[in-house]
């Protein structure tokens, strides 16, 4: 293991310890083990902790705008072709149909997101003034009264 001659805190990779266009793979390897095991044995554990269970969760900020990236440069690709006097070809248009299907379906998850910020900003009394006519809406679609429904759920079925 070697270390960096300007910063001493910083550990060599293998690759800078070889001459350019010449690199051993099983002597890189030895190496970088070599400064993990160095590495490894300044970190010290914490012996009171117990097992935990972590879980990382995507933000759904980034995805989305990472869906966004992607499908404004899957929209420039065939923009560009298209541009070109080639034109699209089948593949081509269908890719762009799939954007497009992508786009609403993003469009309408962001305003779905927008909905729901929108309940959980809202005070009990507006909450309840917007359940009763979505109730009564939803089991009008299903067949069921009002009545009835207030019935089986004093029942408990």
């Amino acid at each position: 293991m070697k270390k960096s001659r300007k910063n001493p805190g910083v550990i060599v990779r293998a690759k800078d310890l070889v001459p350019r266009g010449v690199f051993d793979q099983k002597a890189a390897l030895e190496i970088d083990a070599e400064a993990l095991t160095h590495r490894g044995q300044q970190v010290v554990p914490n012996r009171k902790a117990s097992m935990l269970d972590v879980r990382v969760l995507p933000s759904i900020h980034g995805i989305r705008g990472n869906l966004y990236q992607t499908i404004y440069a899957e929209g420039r690709r065939l923009c560009r072709i298209a541009t070109t006097g080639t034109g699209l070809d089948k593949g081509d248009s269908l890719h762009l149909g799939q954007l497009t299907r992508s786009l609403v379906q993003l469009a309408n998850m962001e305003h779905g997101l927008a909905e729901v910020s929108a309940l959980e900003s809202m005070t009990d009394e507006e909450l309840q003034a917007h359940a009763g006519p979505a109730l009564e809406k939803f089991l009008d679609s299903k067949g069921i009264s009002m009545e009835d429904f207030l019935k089986q759920l004093t029942e408990g079925k």
